[in-house]
């Protein structure tokens, strides 16, 4: 049975780990804003703008690529 990873962010980290993890037999969807990211080329799935909704809805479990989130200020 093939899992499906998505991943929010597609930088550098998330291109190391879809390299990684493809030979475990895991599809991956990728959302980025930029249709440049280094993941989105190598994802099975690219996702842009507001379509990180149907990534999480078609992936068995979602983790993020960023280093640094900035949560909103109270």
């Amino acid at each position: 049975m093939s899992r499906v990873l998505g991943i929010l962010g597609g930088g550098q980290l998330g291109l190391m780990m879809v390299l990684e993890s493809k030979k475990l037999g895991i599809k991956f969807l990728v959302h980025d804003e930029n249709p440049e990211a280094p993941a989105l080329g190598v994802a099975d799935g690219k996702y842009f703008g507001g379509s990180w909704k149907e990534l999480v809805d078609k992936s068995d479990v979602v983790t993020f690529e960023f280093e640094h989130v900035n949560p909103p200020s109270r």
